[in-house]
């Protein structure tokens, strides 16, 4: 009799997986791999709430570091200007806490989905005057003025990009010809760039 309730369990058991492996584990894979938007979407949540506040207190580090480099770097210009600042790959808008005072910020993603988790996070950082968001990937930044940014940040973005030289090229573009510096995290290396 033991033997019998436990190979009906198994059965039980067995059927309960088929059924839902292929009613919403085959479907949600298939969406996965037909639609870009739900792949999109899914990486904008994973990323601003698991990978980065498992991540954070080592990013945030590396965050200051490039900030400071920042700082270093506009040294003795004139304060009651404010600094252009574009910030490409700016997700769900980590890098707002380290922001000078008086700086103009414009952002651009690829990614639509992080707009809504952009929006909350930079009601909490008043210091930043966030002037537009633009939905664009790097590579092509149509809705980007030339010479129109002081600074350009972007950090861990070159990993996720198509291509980084026409993201660098895009970069020169945008940037003051004589005041322009990009600003790069690679990984935890900050890299200042003068084009």
């Amino acid at each position: 009799m033991d033997g019998r309730i436990l190979s009906l369990f198994y059965i039980c058991i067995g059927f309960i997986w088929w059924f839902s492996v292929f009613t919403f584990g085959l479907p949600v894979t298939i969406l996965f791999i037909l639609s870009k938007n739900i792949r999109s979407v899914f990486f904008s949540w994973v990323y601003a709430t698991i990978i980065e506040p498992i991540q954070r207190e080592k990013i945030d580090a590396t965050r200051k570091k490039l900030f400071q480099i920042l700082e270093d770097s506009l040294g003795n210009r004139d304060n009651s200007v404010p600094l252009e600042v574009l910030e490409i790959g700016v997700g769900h808008g980590p890098n707002l806490k380290f922001y000078p005072e008086n700086c103009n910020l414009t952002v651009l993603d690829k990614h639509k989905f992080f707009e809504k988790e952009f929006s909350k996070n930079k009601k909490k950082y008043p210091h930043v005057s966030y002037q537009k968001t633009v939905i664009q990937p790097a590579e092509c930044m149509r809705g980007v003025d030339d010479n129109s940014f002081d600074v350009v940040v972007s950090t861990f973005l070159h990993c996720s990009c198509d291509d980084s030289v026409a993201v660098l090229q895009e970069v020169k573009r945008v940037l003051k010809p004589v005041s322009g510096s990009f600003i790069h995290i690679v990984t935890d290396y900050p890299l200042r760039i003068r084009l």
